[in-house]
């Protein structure tokens, strides 16, 4: 809450004490899109670029990954660097475009942000046809998305194995039946 932080701050808080997990509170409250919060730790100073210890995500990172289209326009106009890349050579855009969010796409786009990367480093697996349209528009070349996998006919004997539980879990289903039915061998 941007009221605690700000009597924090009064107090003498440092504006860069990092989590256990290496976030400064910027990166926090972007996440969370809590504007009112992150323009009080721009004010007392918070770097806009920092970038946490593990990941190398930065606070626009974090708000585009959770599309906060309203955090994300604060730290563009307060010097966040859309290029700026993660510890797995990421950028804001490469992660907007693993989530989809169009209107995220669109800020950074305006912002400078570069289309033009290798295929293989944009994650297109949700990237919708406003989304592509809009990354074709701004870049020299055609975003490609990788061919479609063929829909796999899983054995009766492999349903219910293995739940996935967690969001995008599809993919690596689809694998690990391939993987699978390679062992055992068609029924």
């Amino acid at each position: 809450d941007a009221h605690v932080i700000g009597l924090l701050l009064k107090a003498g808080a440092d504006v860069e004490s990092m989590n256990p997990e290496g976030q400064t509170a910027l990166m926090v409250v972007a996440r969370a899109g809590k504007v009112d919060a992150a323009k009080l730790l721009l004010k007392y100073g918070a770097d806009v670029n920092a970038k946490e210890q593990w990941g190398g995500q930065n606070a626009l990172m974090w708000a585009s990954a959770q599309g906060q289209p309203g955090m994300i326009r604060l730290l563009l106009k307060a010097g966040a660097d859309p290029e700026s890349p993660n510890a797995e050579g990421e950028t804001a855009l490469m992660i907007v475009a693993r989530t989809g969010n169009v209107e995220a796409a669109r800020l950074l786009v305006a912002a400078g942000a570069k289309v033009d990367v290798p295929p293989k480093r944009i994650p297109y697996f949700k990237m919708g046809k406003e989304l592509k349209a809009l990354l074709n528009e701004a870049g020299s070349g055609e975003v490609v998305t990788p061919e479609p996998r063929r829909v796999l006919e899983v054995p009766q004997r492999l349903v219910g194995l293995a739940p996935l539980p967690q969001e995008g879990a599809e993919q690596e289903a689809r694998l690990v039946v391939v993987r699978i039915d390679r062992e055992l061998g068609p029924e």
